[in-house]
């Protein structure tokens, strides 16, 4: 049967033990309370065994639930190592965009005003219902994914056999920036992730976000600019000719990821254990700043190759000074494990 969450457990035991010294008993005693071998105390405080959830409310009724230190609260994209937020970094960042992207592109205001630029051939009863039916009529087609992959000068697409067969007028100046504007991301969606994308709907990538508080001691806080840097950039590009906020007010919010700074934060959490918050943020003036910045959080990382964790971390980012030397002296200060140094 599985334990209770391991640091909980490590915290509950350590509250118990210091619990029962301070009745002048010892660890064997909390061991029988607990109905255990007192071996498995030590194991529990190395996080290497678990209370049950039943040993956890004998605690609890008998001493009450330890006070915690001040903590971090933050929600973000959990690994638990390294190279897993490396190797899915891109493929996260893609479906982070083609969700955003969605949700825009079928916002109420946004899409009303794309549908109101798009009238109706032979005085058809218009209503955004059957325009929209009629787009996507018109995205299926063989001429919009030609229109879409054209590498020359872009053309009229208003002006295809298939946008006339649809029963849609020509469109042309500002009105036809912002309808092409907006069609060129259907297009990023329909034949770069999402085959069978229509207009107005919406996208379900089940990104997943937790909810943690970071505790204990911050033994490194550093703030990263990001810049050229191949690793961070988004695979997903954008020609220039349709890489402006025609026909939609946020800006930043219909392109993919860019940010301006990292911030990176390394926890020596109470249990003695390490764990990595990297939040990426655009221009803090920028209107997408909430809606773009992502906040990563790596777990328990391994103590004995922290400096090589480290610094494959430093590198991914960009950053080209060594953390190694501060983060020895912090380590120090607060109590923990030094891996590699000599302790007198």
């Amino acid at each position: 049967m599985a334990g209770i969450e391991k640091y909980e457990s490590v915290l509950l035991i350590e509250h118990a033990i210091s619990a029962f010294k301070n009745r002048g008993k010892s660890q064997a005693d909390l061991a029988e309370f607990l109905g255990i071998e007192p071996s498995r105390l030590s194991e529990g405080k190395k996080g290497n065994w678990r209370l049950m959830s039943s040993q956890k409310v004998s605690i609890v009724r008998e001493f009450g639930y330890p006070r915690q230190g001040r903590g971090v609260y933050i929600k973000a994209e959990h690994y638990t190592t390294v190279d897993k937020l490396i190797d899915s970094f891109h493929d996260i960042g893609n479906q982070r965009y083609y969700q955003r992207l969605s949700k825009i592109l079928r916002s109420k205001d946004y899409l009303s005003k794309i549908l109101k630029s798009v009238f109706l051939k032979d005085n058809q009863c218009k209503s955004e219902d059957t325009t929209r039916t009629k787009l996507n009529d018109y995205i299926s087609s063989d001429d919009f994914y030609r229109w879409f992959n054209s590498k020359d000068t872009p053309y009229n697409l208003t002006t295809t056999d298939a946008w006339d067969k649809c029963g849609l007028s020509a469109i042309d100046g500002y009105e036809y920036k912002i309808i092409s504007n907006y069609l060129y991301r259907v297009g990023l969606l329909k034949f770069s992730h999402d085959s069978s994308y229509m207009i107005g709907n919406e996208l379900n990538e089940n990104l997943i976000e937790v909810e943690i508080v970071l505790s204990g001691d911050i033994i490194l806080d550093v703030n990263i600019p990001i810049r050229k840097n191949e690793q961070l950039e988004s695979p997903i590009s954008i020609p220039s000719y349709y890489n402006d906020s025609t026909g939609y007010t946020g800006y930043e919010e219909i392109l993919p990821d860019s940010w301006n700074m990292v911030h990176f934060k390394l926890f020596l959490s109470e249990s003695m254990r390490y764990n990595a918050l990297i939040s990426f943020k655009p221009y803090e003036n920028s209107v997408s700043y909430l809606t773009n910045r992502r906040n990563i959080i790596i777990e328990d990382l391994d103590q004995v190759e922290l400096f090589q964790e480290i610094e494959t971390i430093r590198k991914f980012l960009g950053e080209s000074f060594s953390f190694e030397e501060k983060i020895k002296y912090n380590i120090a200060e607060n109590g923990g494990y030094v891996p590699g140094v000599r302790r007198l």
